[in-house]
């Protein structure tokens, strides 16, 4: 089987060393430095200490490379239109598309623009940073999350995948399985609009408290509008806007692993925000209050939330930086939008 990594970022190029490990014809799309990183053979590892060197992938050629068996799409919710069209040209009539993207709508925009194709969704709860050394690594839990249907279309490739350094998990409804990730991925923006490493945001009652009640509304739309949520983490998802409330020193006890990171880890959105790039709060936040207008439910705390994200990249845009926000100027941010009683456009 043929592997082609669309959007050969940080998970991406993980992604595309462990495929060429397992002995798959891999190669890849991306950025330049990207895709001569991978040329040499990156280095991979991961917080459980399992270590390997990937063998060289190379970077895509349409004129010289037949259409591949499997596209692993790992570019951004923004950039996704843009790479629709790109695959438009790359996939072949039985190319199998793997989606791997936050949010619950890429496979169906995937979908649209490419009728007939196998497209999957797939969810990816580990981060991967850069070392200094150039190598990558795994610094999180959590396991590839796939469609069952997946191992019967592609049974030689569910059995030859996995490895110590990227375990596979198959599910019967991945579309729970996004559900519960993006209620996690909420306090995304809390952590770029705090400007803090997440182990210190989530040290602070304040900052838990935005992304409590964030969660809230999430769920409550989802419970009216029958979306279901699975149980990702060891603490079932309809109990974490009550653990997050708990004072520091309950919360400490209870939630050890939730605080056992690394205390530089920031989220993407962070990243995004640093480096001037259009965040993916539309599809994170934005999908709450989009189905917190069908549910006749205002979100008022995501609605703030995806309000003050988007003043950030603006000001980022205008001054070439923003101005970090407290928990307590967050919360009045959202009593204030409350008591307005505004609606969000669509």
């Amino acid at each position: 089987m043929t592997h082609l990594v669309f959007g050969a970022g940080l998970v991406g190029s993980y992604l595309a060393g462990v495929l060429a490990i397992n002995g798959f014809r891999t190669t890849a799309i991306g950025r330049d430095a990207k895709l001569e990183a991978l040329a040499t053979g990156v280095k991979l590892s991961d917080f459980m200490g399992n270590r390997a060197t990937a063998p060289s992938v190379g970077a895509y050629d349409q004129e010289a490379d037949e259409a591949p068996d499997v596209i692993w799409l790992t570019v951004k919710c923004t950039d996704l239109t843009r790479a629709a069209q790109a695959l438009k040209s790359v996939a072949g009539p039985k190319t199998s598309i793997v989606c791997c993207q936050n949010g619950l709508r890429a496979a169906h925009q995937i979908r649209a623009a490419l009728p007939g194709r196998k497209v999957f969704s797939a969810v990816v709860p580990f981060n991967v940073v850069k070392l200094e050394d150039g190598g990558l690594h795994r610094g999180s839990e959590g396991a590839l999350t796939l469609p069952r249907e997946i191992k019967r279309v592609l049974p030689a490739f569910s059995r030859a995948m996995q490895h110590p350094l990227l375990s596979l998990r198959f599910t019967s409804d991945i579309s729970a399985v996004q559900a519960a990730k993006l209620q996690l991925n909420l306090s995304n923006a809390v952590n770029a609009l705090s400007d803090l490493p997440v182990k210190k945001m989530l040290e602070d009652r304040g900052y838990r408290k935005i992304i409590a009640e964030l969660m809230r509304e999430w769920l409550e739309v989802a419970s009216v509008n029958r979306i279901a949520v699975a149980k990702v983490t060891r603490i079932d998802g309809k109990w974490l806007p009550f653990m997050l409330c708990l004072p520091n020193f309950l919360f400490r006890r209870v939630a050890r692993k939730m605080l056992d990171i690394d205390p530089t880890v920031r989220t993407s959105m962070w990243w995004d925000l640093q480096r001037g790039k259009p965040t993916e709060i539309e599809d994170l936040n934005g999908e709450v209050v989009r189905q917190g207008v069908i549910a006749r439910n205002y979100c008022p705390a995501n609605k703030v939330i995806i309000d003050l994200i988007h003043d950030a990249e603006k000001q980022r845009k205008e001054t070439g930086r923003y101005t970090a926000m407290s928990a307590s100027e967050l919360h009045n941010e959202i009593e204030i939008k409350r008591l307005e009683k505004s609606s969000y456009k669509i």
